[in-house]
């Protein structure tokens, strides 16, 4: 199934429980890009081509980022948790936008208001903002 990942992967999973399809987009955080124009960081390039922008259909869940076991070297910080990447959902619909911190490994629930991280201990809510009040990351 499309859905399960090996035990020691990394993986974003998106469960849209809306009525509208939803373009996903999974980017690094500008301070982490901030530190790759300083510093050289070669695995950062392998980053970048491995996150794509995933569509997920209402009522479906879906994966949209998978960071193997044999990577997780390079992206360590992330598997513990720290939240170096944004996850950012466009309904298509209307165009609205939310974008909220993400650690690499975790599910998100879309609703008609927003997005939260599901189970949680302090529900992180993210609301859908107009394109044009927002401070969105591009989704091509």
């Amino acid at each position: 199934m499309e859905l399960e990942a090996k035990t020691n992967d990394l993986t974003i999973l998106v469960h849209n429980q809306g009525y509208d399809d939803v373009t996903v987009a999974v980017s690094a955080r500008p301070i982490y890009k901030l530190l790759d124009g300083n510093v050289v960081f070669f695995w950062l390039q392998w980053l970048w081509s491995s996150i794509a922008t995933t569509n997920v259909g209402p009522k479906a869940k879906k994966k949209v980022n998978t960071v193997t076991s044999w990577n997780m070297i390079t992206h360590q910080l992330g598997s513990w948790g720290w939240r170096l990447y944004n996850i950012t959902v466009r309904r298509k619909v209307d165009g609205y936008v939310a974008t909220c911190t993400t650690p690499l490994d975790c599910t998100w629930i879309v609703e008609e208001r927003g997005i939260h991280q599901e189970g949680a201990a302090e529900r992180n809510y993210c609301k859908f903002e107009s394109p044009a009040n927002s401070q969105q990351i591009s989704i091509v």
